[in-house]
């Protein structure tokens, strides 16, 4: 009589289907998933990112396979992103596996759902992700895992005109300086390396105005910023020497953009767009 040898791959899955309806586990256990860690790898004025790391521990003495995971975002019941990638992660046997998840979330999104909850210059959010591992003989198993995290909400600061000041006035031009109150809504400290943009009086440019120096601001504080500029009266008209050399309150517009740091880890060097405008006193 012929001896037939089966496969020991045929073996195990034969022992794996008797057992089904028994004892399942004591052939193998489900891996573990667990937040390992949240990092902020990037902070703007627009924009957060993370890298949630995920660790997938394998308990059993054969290998897994990360087929590929779902990822979403939640605040105050609702969620604000979700997104999936295909990724294949093999984990050893009795081995762990961290996988890095990276997460964008805008402050657009972020403020609008939780306006109500938002504390000072942070927001509690829930990252969670749903991962898919395959297993020999088995199939593919699911496993969900999140956490609650605490993310800072980074405001742009908030810019109003304050005065215009004659330094030098001639029958062919001007120069001026525009002092802007800068207020640092945040709790984090700000510094401002420079400014610049366009005076608007009577809806003409007048010219371009800068600063010379920077300024530092502390976290809920304001500071005084002097932005200076040039105009000539051959382009913009007589109506700015006679504003000028008067006794007169004007409306003024002035827009450009600020470049700004501010002091958290993470945060990458922005230039951020403004505009204001405001009654202002003529000063000489």
């Amino acid at each position: 009589m012929k001896n037939i040898f089966l496969p020991a791959s045929v073996i195990l899955i034969i022992l794996l289907i008797l057992s089904s309806c028994t004892d399942l586990g004591s052939f193998y256990q489900k891996p573990k998933a667990t937040v390992n860690s949240v990092e902020i790898s990037e902070v703007t004025f627009s924009s957060i990112k993370l890298i949630v790391n995920i660790k997938i521990s394998n308990p059993n003495s054969m290998g897994i396979t990360l087929s590929g995971y779902d990822y979403y975002a939640e605040l105050a019941d609702k969620r604000i992103i979700e997104g999936k990638r295909e990724e294949k992660v093999s984990i050893k046997a009795k081995g762990e596996s961290i996988i890095p998840i990276p997460v964008k979330l805008k402050y657009s999104e972020i403020i609008p759902a939780g306006s109500s909850i938002i504390k000072d210059n942070s927001i509690k959010i829930t990252l969670g992700a749903g991962l898919n591992i395959a297993i020999p003989y088995i199939g593919t198993l699911r496993t969900e895992v999140k956490e609650q995290t605490e993310l800072p909400i980074i405001r742009p600061p908030v810019i109003l005109p304050v005065s215009l000041k004659v330094n030098y006035i001639s029958l062919t031009g001007a120069d001026f300086e525009i002092k802007m109150n800068i207020k640092n809504p945040n709790s984090f400290d700000m510094t401002i390396n420079k400014a610049e943009g366009s005076l608007i009086v009577a809806d003409k440019e007048w010219g371009k105005i800068k600063t010379e120096d920077g300024a530092w601001i502390p976290g809920d504080g304001t500071v005084i910023l002097d932005l200076h500029g040039k105009v000539d009266f051959a382009s913009v008209g007589r109506y700015a020497w006679s504003l000028l050399t008067g006794h007169f309150d004007t409306n003024i517009s002035v827009d450009g953009t600020l470049d700004a740091n501010m002091e958290i880890p993470g945060f990458k060097n922005s230039r951020i767009p403004w505009d204001s405008s405001a009654k202002v006193s003529i000063i000489r």
